[in-house]
């Protein structure tokens, strides 16, 4: 039983859910012109727009960049391994940040003079011109410090001349003259575009923080996805062709940048060479001169046999001499390399035979470069710089200390072979001295000799490796703008414009009904009221100002018809029906509804009696056309009733007997007993009367009246009846303080189905009617 009850409960809200959109939907059919308006101008203001709304553009480009733990290469890397050349590596994520770093920005904008803007003022908006200014200006001071932007009116003068406005100041000149502004030497020159004489041009001048600040801000930076080593460039622009220049200004600086970085170590590692090169030649040669000049003066042509296996012997001493010579004479020199240039580039390719050296050398090297890179986009005093500092620092010392403990090593060597070779020396002492100083000088020629082809090679393997040098990243989409705007989108714009043409009367219509407190539909009657409904009469335009026909076939006369036939029927007593018609407040058609209910009596009775009880604010003598005089009169005089009563209607006549003059104490004129004799008299002579009296929500007028009525019937106008009197009708309706109390639903708002029916019926009659008329006429 109960989940009979629960699903009862369910189907009864799901019906009003129901009855509430289909009622929501015929408002908005018995609406739709607003709709119609709405959606009309919603598209004009849309077609404004898109007409004169400024366009962006998406300029696009793409980058391949070199990743190796993505495996992404150029092909080069390979090559430069095998000459013993070392290849920086990148990656992604760094390359990114570097592309999207202030001092990048910074080149661009000095490159395009993305600080200075040029405009044309039109008649409806304002375009900027970029390439296509008839005029431009250089600043020959660069550093523009400015926190607004500063506008300038151009305007063009004869004989080559311009007047500069800004803030009611006037500069005039020549273009190509340098000129003062805001204490400022510019010069203005004219271009190959020729200007409009109508239009109006502007030049606008940034601080250039703020364009790079824009720039940074407008430039999207991101990887295509995690697995590929691409990089996805854009740009929103108004103008296609700055976008383009814009992101190619912005790779090629790139590019360039990424260029230096790595010439930055072969360079550095010339000039080492370089000097010392040029030191060991001018000592190489000085030795050369010596031994030329030993020889002339000693005239030495040839070595005696018998000294030949012995300087053999000491000629291998002394290559093993040399080599070790060479060995430390480049760890002093390195090691004084550092300690002299403690952020510079070690020349880590000079000692290859010692592994871990090498290994320490490169790490150095890439912290050298990972710094002067992260001070690209940070201070000194950064977290991160002082870090990458205090590893370098580390590593030298690391460095120095190995670089000592090779010299310590070298220089126990160098006097083992040194004690080893001095047995030779005591057998080349005995010869002749000039044999002995001969071979010293050959044996620093060698020395020099060797070291001077170790650095000439390279020198030149450095020199390959700087022209072979390649940036990071190769672009695989130049930049290139879309055809078609981004912003604004005319489909989106249309179809937001067509949403809030239609949303907005939407939303209007939803909420006059919330927000109202009226009955507007009668799903809202049924909420609110609690008596019966026992007819309901429709609203159509000019109806509540003619009476009903009695062959009417219109839609109002057969409610009127329903209405009577119910009242009878709900009355259901013999005799005299008198019936009360009264409403909650003024305007609500109480004086329309008893004319036409007396009028539809008569069509089926000949004694029916009006009587306009509404003693303050009569109206129904003007909507009957018919003398003012009534029940007033009667009631402060002695005159007959019989001369209140007067004749009105069409067709079928009822009886009329009007208010009359609004007396001073109405209530208390319908509690006399006067009155109430005329009631009963007047209820002896006809068969039906119809009361008009005042809203019972104002006046106790018709409470007065209760006990002479059979049936009482309370308008209810729609859109007029507010909620407030549904609580006060059902109070008069619980406590029975009205005579059988029925409602009537007046001004409904009808479906247009019913009324094209009843209408065409009515227009049907009237053609039948007339061409009846015009055969009589005929014949």
């Amino acid at each position: 039983m109960a989940d009979h009850n629960l699903e009862l409960i369910t189907s009864l809200r799901a019906d009003e859910q129901r009855v509430s959109m289909y009622a929501f939907l015929r408002d908005i059919l018995q609406n739709w012109h607003l709709f119609l308006i709405g959606l009309i101008v919603s598209v004009l203001i849309a077609a404004v727009y898109l007409r004169y709304g400024t366009p962006k553009y998406l300029i696009e480009s793409s980058l391949l960049i070199r990743d190796d733990s993505r495996g992404s290469n150029f092909g080069d890397a390979a090559a430069l391994e095998n000459l013993g050349l070392s290849v920086t590596n990148s990656s992604i994520d760094n390359e990114i940040e570097i592309l999207k770093s202030k001092s990048l920005a910074e080149n661009v904008v000095d490159a395009l003079a993305l600080h200075v803007s040029y405009f044309a003022e039109g008649r409806v908006k304002t375009t900027e011109l970029y390439e296509k200014s008839p005029f431009k200006i250089v600043f020959l001071d660069t550093n523009i410090r400015r926190n607004t932007p500063a506008k300038y009116q151009v305007v063009f003068l004869k004989d080559n001349a311009f007047e500069l406005t800004r803030n009611k100041r006037t500069v005039f000149g020549r273009f190509g003259d340098t000129i003062s502004i805001d204490d400022r030497a510019v010069v203005l020159s004219r271009t190959q575009h020729v200007f409009s004489g109508e239009g109006k041009y502007y030049l606008v001048v940034e601080n250039k923080e703020n364009s790079i600040r824009k720039l940074t801000a407008g430039l999207s930076v991101s990887a295509a996805n995690k697995f590929a080593s691409v990089i996805n460039l854009s740009i929103n622009e108004t103008i296609p062709e700055k976008g383009e220049a814009i992101l190619s200004t912005l790779i090629r600086h790139y590019i360039s940048n990424s260029i230096d970085d790595k010439n930055r170590v072969a360079d550095n590692t010339l000039t080492f060479i370089g000097q010392n090169l040029a030191q060991v030649s001018s000592e190489l040669h000085k030795i050369e001169g010596s031994i030329e000049q030993f020889r002339k003066t000693n005239r030495l042509l040839d070595i005696e046999a018998e000294t030949r296996q012995l300087i053999e012997q000491a000629s291998s001493t002394s290559d093993q001499y040399s080599q070790f010579a060479i060995k430390l004479k480049i760890v002093e020199t390195i090691a004084k390399y550092i300690i002299d240039n403690p952020t510079g580039i070690i020349p880590s390719s000079l000692i290859q035979q010692e592994a871990n050296f090498k290994e320490l050398a490169i790490k150095y090297n890439d912290l050298i470069l990972l710094r002067s890179k992260s001070l690209v986009t940070m201070n000194k005093g950064h977290p991160a710089i002082l870090a990458i500092e205090n590893q370098v620092t580390g590593l030298r010392a690391d460095i120095l200390s190995a670089l000592d403990i090779q010299q310590k090593e070298l220089g126990i060597s160098l006097d083992a072979i040194r004690r080893s070779g001095q047995g030779y020396q005591d057998a080349i002492s005995k010869v002749p001295p000039k044999q002995r100083i001969y071979l010293d000088y050959t044996r620093q020629q060698q020395i020099k000799q060797e070291l001077y082809l170790f650095l000439l090679k390279k020198q030149v393997e450095t020199s390959i490796s700087r022209s072979s040098t390649v940036p990071n990243a190769k672009v695989i989409d130049p930049p290139n703008a879309d055809s078609n705007p981004v912003t604004p989108n005319r489909q989106l714009v249309f179809l937001v414009s067509a949403c809030f043409g239609l949303g907005i009367p939407m939303a209007g219509l939803h909420l006059s009904k919330v927000l109202s407190d009226k009955i507007h539909d009668k799903n809202s009657l049924a909420q609110y009221c609690r008596a019966p409904v026992i007819a309901e009469i429709s609203y159509q335009k000019g109806a509540h100002s003619r009476f009903l026909q009695p062959d009417g076939k219109s839609l109002i006369s057969e409610q009127f018809r329903t209405l009577r036939a119910n009242l009878l029927f709900a009355s259901g007593l013999a005799g005299c029906k008198t019936i009360l018609i009264t409403s909650g407040n003024a305007g609500e058609g109480k004086s329309f509804v008893a004319a036409n209910l007396a009028q539809s009596f008569a069509m089926i009775s000949e004694k029916v009696l009006l009587i306009e009880l509404d003693l303050r604010k009569p109206s129904l003598a003007k909507y009957l056309n018919v003398e003012s005089r009534g029940v007033t009169d009667y009631l402060l005089s002695k005159s007959d009733s019989d001369i209140l009563i007067q004749r009105s209607g069409q067709g079928q006549c009822f009886d009329v007997i009007t208010s009359g003059y609004p007396p001073p104490n109405p209530a208390e004129l319908l509690s006399t007993t006067k009155f109430e004799k005329l009631i009963l008299t007047l209820k002896e002579k006809y068969d039906h009367i119809v009361i008009d009296t005042p809203p019972v929500g104002l006046v106790t007028d018709a409470n007065t009246l209760r006990s002479f009525v059979d049936g009482t019937l309370y308008v209810v106008r729609q859109n007029v009846t507010g909620r407030q009197q549904m609580h006060d009708l059902n109070k008069l309706f619980i406590d029975n303080r009205l005579s059988n109390l029925h409602v009537l639903y007046n001004g409904f708002q009808q479906a247009g189905r019913y009324y094209q029916y009843y209408e065409n019926e009515e227009k049907k009659g009237l053609f039948f009617k007339w061409k009846h008329n015009f055969k009589l006429t005929q014949w």
